[in-house]
């Protein structure tokens, strides 16, 4: 699941942002989350998790 920085940065989305990831969490526990910090970076965020988590160097 990819969660946006519009959401993550915007105080007044935070209880959305917990309702989404304790969903995916309760919903789908091996789920993997990652996080993007602009519409042009949703690519990288994904691959960074897909297939297999990627190391952070």
């Amino acid at each position: 699941m990819l969660i946006g920085a519009g959401v993550r940065l915007d105080r007044e989305l935070t209880p959305s942002l917990d309702v989404m990831v304790n969903t995916t969490h309760e919903l789908a526990p091996g789920a993997k989350l990652c996080s993007n910090v602009s519409p042009k970076t949703a690519f990288e965020a994904v691959q960074r998790w897909w297939p297999e988590p990627k190391p952070l160097v």
